[in-house]
């Protein structure tokens, strides 16, 4: 099985006291962190010039059928952004994705050191700091995957589930 974790802070030192944060809040960056493995791989491929890699692939192949030309756009797409297998299985197939939870931002860091190690992507999500971190960049959550079960459950085994 393919998954993604999500594995979300749940404790903050707040100027209010408060030790938690809106639920809305932790509900965006839970969404950053599942998107983050796709918009890293368009943000590096947009840090490349590649206007004129697809303009040239269109070039070399007029299409009759707009049909054809999307497939083909969509394939080239998935080429670009070097989509591995395991994240195609994954994007084909039923989004499997798991929530867990930590209370720090030391535990947010050990799974990703670990994950490193492991050779797993990681994907730490750190807020601005725009709204409820007072202009605090603060680390929030992090993504593992999609990868196979396994390998992320050898780093998430023993997390509780959020």
């Amino acid at each position: 099985m393919i998954k993604q974790v999500i594995v979300m802070r749940t404790v903050y030192p707040l100027e209010s006291g408060s030790k938690k944060i809106r639920r809305g809040k932790e509900i965006a960056q839970a969404c950053h962190a599942s998107l983050s493995f796709l918009t890293r791989k368009i943000q590096a491929l947009l840090d490349r010039d590649i206007k004129e890699s697809v303009r040239e692939f269109f070039a070399r192949r007029p299409f009759d059928d707009p049909a054809e030309a999307y497939v083909a756009g969509f394939m080239s797409a998935i080429e670009l952004l070097n989509i591995s297998a395991t994240e195609r299985e994954w994007i084909d197939g039923i989004f499997t994705k798991i929530c867990l939870k930590v209370e720090s931002e030391e535990e947010l860091l050990e799974i990703e050191k670990k994950a490193m190690e492991k050779g797993l992507r990681c994907h730490v999500i750190t807020d601005r700091g725009l709204t409820e971190f007072k202009g605090v960049p603060t680390i929030t959550c992090l993504a593992l995957g999609p990868d196979r079960a396994e390998k992320i459950d050898e780093i998430t085994r023993g997390l509780e589930l959020y």
